[in-house]
């Protein structure tokens, strides 16, 4: 098929006044977009910190997400310090659109069912529900774990599961459901810079798979959850075709509330699909698979643990007013923080990774702190941290040790928190005049 086969298919879903504005738009490529995260940074404040550095950003349609039109720094926007310490993630637009949709809250349980690079994650956990961060591919669960780790998000766990298997595995389990699919992507080839070919058997091969992800997504989703499907695509096939077949599937189960197609001429957006069900019955699982074995980890979540950490920060850098949701929990060699939501899935669901590493703990059970001790509890500490400017802050970001001046207070092992405007931003190890990175 010709490279403009699929701009050719698009002209026919479109009233024939918007073609030429549809094909114009679609090779135009989009201004960057950034989400805050406002559970690190107030949202005035953050604007306030990169206009002062010569940043033009506007306003989209969610409050806490810009359009980054002037960037001034020497740095791309994914390297600047500000992403590195977890100030911001890097999202088009329309890709932010079906998190919001979940109205996820504390004390809930959600379940990104295909989260890599880990956005709608990332999303959902800086409104403050659990998040179980699902993803099967090794490359890509390690972007997810990174980006986790990067912002800083404790409220989070990673499982590496088949994604059509958690309705038999786990039934009415999760509070609420995203089911961002795997896609064709049609809806992004401006990256890309133009047109792009069409396949349409591997289109209507994607389009089973997301059914049974549907399948699944349906069967574990408590009754009177909510469940959302997105994908980054335009076709019908993709979208109101799998729609189509879910409604007329689970009449009766599930009711859609809402959908919508985002496309490029009209929305100013990347093109992306969006619908929200919300399930009102109970449905009877089909999949006769064996269902996942049970790895219950060995954590160590006890009491004394609990008061043990907070001594610690109390004590080296004068950390008292710790959230009361927050939980710290350990392994053999590593300490982690998380919320107390976690406890309401220990030992129910089998994960590979859960919370933040804190501390790695050495052989002769010493506590090394690591980066995301700064980075998430830096802005409480009020002795042994250091605020950084700018440019140190911007080489710290790239990996590059800082000289400073020797009479700064550390911890008795010669750590530092380091702030960048009072929030947390890193950590590191004073040896001398010089602060060794610690940086992720």
């Amino acid at each position: 098929m010709s490279k403009i086969s699929y701009l050719d298919h698009v002209a026919t879903l479109l009233p024939p006044e918007e073609v030429a504005t549809f094909q114009a738009c679609y090779q135009q490529r989009l201004p960057k977009t950034i989400k805050v995260m406002r559970s690190k940074i107030a949202i005035d404040d953050f604007v306030q910190l990169v206009t002062d550095m010569g940043w033009k950003l506007e306003p989209t349609t969610n409050s806490d997400c810009f359009h980054v039109h002037t960037f001034t720094d020497s740095a791309t926007l994914g390297q600047h310090f500000l992403h590195q310490g977890g100030f911001f993630y890097i999202q088009e637009l329309s890709a932010s659109r079906s998190a919001p949709l979940l109205d996820a809250q504390r004390g809930e349980i959600v379940l990104d069912m295909c989260a890599a690079p880990g956005g709608k994650t990332i999303q959902l956990a800086d409104e403050g529900a659990f998040v179980i961060a699902n993803e099967p591919l090794n490359p890509r669960r390690k972007a997810l774990i990174y980006n986790i780790n990067r912002t800083g998000m404790i409220n989070t766990a990673v499982t590496n599961i088949d994604g059509t298997r958690f309705g038999n595995s786990y039934p009415e389990f999760f509070d609420k459901i995203l089911v961002d699919a795997p896609c064709s992507g049609e809806g992004m080839s401006y990256k890309t810079g133009g047109p792009i070919s069409r396949n349409e058997g591997l289109i209507k091969s994607l389009a089973r798979m997301q059914v049974k992800l549907m399948d699944s997504a349906i069967q574990a989703c408590k009754i009177g959850g909510t469940i959302v499907y997105s994908t980054c695509t335009l076709n019908q096939i993709e979208n109101e075709e799998v729609i189509s077949t879910i409604t007329e599937k689970y009449k009766g189960v599930v009711e859609l509330e809402f959908s919508k197609k985002y496309r490029p001429h009209r929305d100013h957006c990347g093109g992306f699909f969006v619908a929200k069900f919300q399930k009102t019955a109970r449905c009877a699982t089909s999949d006769s698979s064996p269902k996942i074995p049970l790895k219950t980890p060995d954590f160590n979540l006890s009491d004394k643990l609990q008061s043990q950490v907070k001594s610690y920060l109390a004590e080296q850098f004068g950390i008292s007013n710790i959230l009361d949701t927050t939980l710290f929990f350990s392994t053999t060699n590593t300490i982690y923080a998380t919320t107390k939501d976690y406890q309401a899935i220990h030992g129910k669901l089998s994960l590979d990774k859960v919370g933040i590493p804190l501390f790695d703990i050495s052989r002769d059970n010493r506590w090394i702190p690591l980066h995301a001790l700064g980075n998430i509890f830096g802005q409480l500490a009020s002795q042994n941290s250091f605020e950084l400017d700018n440019k140190q802050a911007q080489a710290y970001a790239e990996q590059k040790d800082l000289h400073v001046s020797s009479n700064i207070h550390t911890t008795s092992d010669n750590f530092l928190l380091l702030q960048r405007k009072n929030y947390g931003f890193s950590l590191a190890k004073k040896v001398d005049d010089i602060l060794k990175n610690k940086i992720i």
